[in-house]
C-alpha cells in the first residue's frame, strides 16, 4: 500500500509539473517533422516492427497505425504490461507515468492523423524513442547497486566475474523496507512498526519462494540446454551438415546454371536456323510475289494492248475487203482502159476517115466532080449552076466565073475552112475529153494502187506484230509456267523443310523445357530442404538465445525494482537528514 501512494503522489506532482509548459521543439516545421518520421521509420525496422511502415504513411497516419506503433514501442518498456479494451485511453496515463512533459490527451489520440494533433503525437513517439534507447544502453542497476570489486584483491577495481541477483534483490527489499519503516517514523506512526514487519517478512517470502520457483525452472531448463547441448556435441555439427549441404547446393547450382546456358545457347542455334529457313522462305516468297506480279503486270498490258485477236480479224476482214475492192478496181480500171481505147480507136478511125473523106471531096471535087457538073450545066441565060449539094450546112454547087473557071459557090477559106476547122475543133474537144478521162481513169487507178500497196504493207507489218506478240506471248507464258511451277516446287520443299525444322525444334524444345522443368524443380526441392533446415537450427539458436534473454531480463527486473528501492531510501535519509539539521538548528 505505502509504495502505491508513493507513486500516486508523485504522479500527481508530475500532472501538476506539466500544466501550462510549452513545448520548445519546433513540431509544426516540415524538417522536424522529416527528421522525426526517419527517425520513427529507422527504429521501427531496427527492432522487428512487423507492419508495413513508409513515409507516406506517416505522414497522415490513421488511429489503428499509430495504435500499434505506441504498443509496439512501449512494450519495449514493459514487456510485461496488460492493456485494457481501450488502448487510447491508456496512452495518456501511460505517458504520465513515464513523466512526459507535457499533455497528451484522448481527442488528440482519437484524431491522431489530423495537421494539429499529429505533430504533437510524432514529438511524443520520438522522446518514447530516445527513453527506450536510454533503457537499452544504461545499465540503470549497475549505477544504483556498484557490482562488488576486485580492488582489495589487488586487481585495480575489475568488477567480480559474477554478480548475485539474489542479494540485489534482497538489498532492494531490504532498503524498501527501511524506507517505509523511515517513513512511518516520519510521520509518528508507531503503531505500524509490526505490520511494517509482517509486511517486509511477507514480501520477504514471497520473494524467497519466487526465487526458489524460478531457480528450479532455470534448473529444469539449464537441463534441458545440457542435454540439447550434449546431443549436438555428440552427432555432427548442424552448422558443418549445412555448410556441407550448401556446398552442394551451390555446385548444384552451378551444374544447373551451366546445363541451362547449353540449353539456351542450342535453343538460340536452333532459332537461328529456323530464322535463317524463315527468312528464305521470305525471300522465295517475294520472288514469287514478283513473278507472280510481272505476270500480272504482262497479262494486263496484254489484256490492254491495241492489237487485240478481235482487232486482228477485224484487220483481216478490212485487208480482205481492200482486196476485194482492189480486184473490183483493177476490173473497172481494165474496163475503163477498155472503153478509152476503143473511143480513141473510134474517135482516129473517124478523124482519118474524115480527112480521107475531105481529101477525097477536094480531090474529085477539083478534078472531076464539080468540073464536070459545071462543064454540063454550062449553057443557059439566067443560071448561074447546076444543082448544088448540102455539104457542112453549106449548098454547095460549081458555078463558072467570067472567064471559064470553075469555082465552088462558097467561099473556101471564109465559109467551107472555118466549117471544116470547126468539125476538127469539136472532133478535138471530144477526143481531149476523152483523154482526159482515160487520164483520170489512170490517176483513179493509180491511187487506188498505191492505197492498195499502203493497206498491205500495214497488213504486212500488222501480221508482223501480232506473230511477234504471239511469239513473246507463248515465251513468256512457258517462261513464267515454268517459273511459277520451279518456284512451286521450291515453295513446297521449303514448307516440307520448314515443317520438319519445327517439329523437330519443338521437340528438343519441349525435352529441353522439361529437362529445365525437372532440374529446377530439384533446384526447389533442395532449396526448400535447406531453407527447412536453415529454420530449424535458426529455431534452435533463437530458442537458446531467449532462454538467455528472459534469464538476463529477469536479473535486469530486479535491479530495477533493487534500484528503485535504493533511490527511494536515499531520498528518504536525505529528508531525514535535512529535518534532523533543521531540528540541530532549533536546538540551538
Amino acid at each position: 500500500g505505502g509504495r502505491q501512494s508513493l507513486g500516486g503522489s508523485m504522479s500527481r506532482r508530475a500532472s501538476s509539473i506539466h500544466r501550462g509548459v510549452d513545448d520548445p521543439r519546433q513540431l509544426s516545421s516540415k524538417e522536424f517533422s522529416k527528421q522525426a518520421i526517419r527517425k520513427l521509420i529507422t527504429f521501427l525496422s531496427e527492432n522487428g516492427y512487423m507492419h508495413p511502415i513508409s513515409p507516406k504513411l506517416l505522414t497522415a497516419p490513421t488511429n489503428k497505425d499509430f495504435l500499434r506503433i505506441f504498443q509496439f514501442l512501449y512494450m519495449k518498456v514493459d514487456p510485461n504490461f496488460k492493456w485494457s479494451a481501450k488502448v487510447e485511453d491508456d496512452i495518456p496515463v501511460l505517458m504520465k507515468l513515464l513523466r512526459y512533459p507535457f499533455t497528451i490527451n484522448k481527442s488528440a489520440v482519437f484524431a491522431c492523423g489530423s495537421q494539429h494533433n499529429w505533430p504533437k503525437l510524432l514529438g511524443a513517439l520520438t522522446w518514447l524513442i530516445d527513453l527506450i534507447m536510454y533503457i537499452q544502453h544504461v545499465d540503470v542497476a549497475s549505477c544504483l547497486f556498484q557490482k562488488p570489486s576486485r580492488a582489495a584483491d589487488g586487481h585495480d577495481g575489475e568488477p567480480m566475474p559474477a554478480f548475485d541477483s539474489e542479494a540485489v534483490n534482497e538489498s532492494a527489499q531490504f532498503f524498501e523496507f527501511v524506507v517505509k519503516s523511515y517513513e512511518h517514523y516520519l510521520n509518528e506512526h508507531d503503531d505500524a512498526e509490526a505490520w511494517v514487519f509482517q509486511e517486509f517478512a511477507r514480501d520477504y517470502n514471497v520473494l524467497t519462494d519466487a526465487m526458489q520457483d524460478e531457480l528450479l525452472q532455470h534448473s529444469a531448463e539449464n537441463e534441458q540446454l545440457v542435454q540439447e547441448l550434449e546431443q549436438l556435441q555428440q552427432g555432427p555439427s548442424p552448422l558443418t551438415v549445412l555448410k556441407e549441404k550448401k556446398a552442394t547446393f551451390a555446385s548444384d547450382v552451378q551444374k544447373f546454371q551451366l546445363l541451362v546456358q547449353n540449353l539456351r545457347g542450342h535453343v538460340e542455334k536452333l532459332q537461328a536456323r529456323l530464322d535463317t529457313q524463315l527468312a528464305d522462305k521470305r525471300r522465295r516468297d517475294a520472288e514469287r510475289e514478283a513473278a507472280q506480279t510481272e505476270l500480272a503486270k504482262l497479262q494486263d498490258q496484254f489484256d490492254k494492248q491495241e492489237m487485240s485477236q478481235a482487232d486482228v480479224e477485224r484487220i483481216r476482214t478490212a485487208q480482205q475487203k481492200i482486196q476485194s475492192d482492189i480486184a473490183a478496181t483493177a476490173q473497172r480500171k481494165d474496163a475503163a482502159e477498155q472503153q478509152v481505147w476503143k473511143l480513141e480507136m473510134a474517135s482516129s478511125k473517124r478523124l482519118d476517115r474524115m480527112e480521107q473523106l475531105l481529101q477525097e471531096y477536094q480531090k474529085h471535087a477539083e478534078d472531076l466532080e464539080i468540073a464536070a457538073r459545071i462543064a454540063s450545066g454550062g449553057g443557059g441565060g439566067g443560071d448561074d449552076g447546076g444543082a448544088g449539094q448540102q455539104v457542112l450546112g453549106l449548098d454547095l454547087e460549081l458555078r463558072r466565073t467570067e472567064d471559064g473557071q470553075a469555082r465552088l459557090s462558097a467561099d473556101i477559106d471564109r465559109q467551107i475552112r472555118p466549117k471544116v476547122l470547126a468539125v476538127r475543133e469539136r472532133i478535138n474537144v471530144k477526143a481531149e475529153a476523152w483523154k482526159s478521162e482515160a487520164i483520170t481513169a489512170q490517176a483513179a487507178r493509180d491511187r487506188v494502187d498505191e492505197a492498195a500497196e499502203l493497206k498491205q504493207d500495214e497488213i504486212s507489218v500488222l501480221e508482223q506484230r501480232v506473230q511477234a506478240l504471239e511469239e513473246r506471248y507463248n515465251e513468256e507464258k512457258q517462261t513464267l509456267s515454268h517459273q511459277f511451277k520451279r518456284q512451286l516446287q521450291d515453295i513446297e520443299s521449303q514448307q516440307n523443310a520448314l515443317q520438319k525444322l519445327r517439329v523437330s525444334g519443338t521437340v528438343e524444345l519441349e525435352e529441353s523445357e522439361r529437362r529445365l522443368a525437372s532440374l529446377q524443380a530439384d533446384l526447389q526441392r533442395q532449396r526448400t530442404q535447406h531453407a527447412e533446415e536453415s529454420a530449424w537450427f535458426s529455431q534452435l539458436v533463437l530458442r537458446s538465445m531467449q532462454l538467455v534473454a528472459d534469464y538476463k531480463q529477469s536479473v535486469q527486473d530486479g535491479i530495477a525494482e533493487v534500484q528503485h528501492a535504493i533511490t527511494s531510501s536515499g531520498q528518504a535519509e536525505k529528508a531525514a537528514k535535512a529535518a534532523r539539521q533543521q531540528a540541530d538548528k532549533g536546538e540551538a
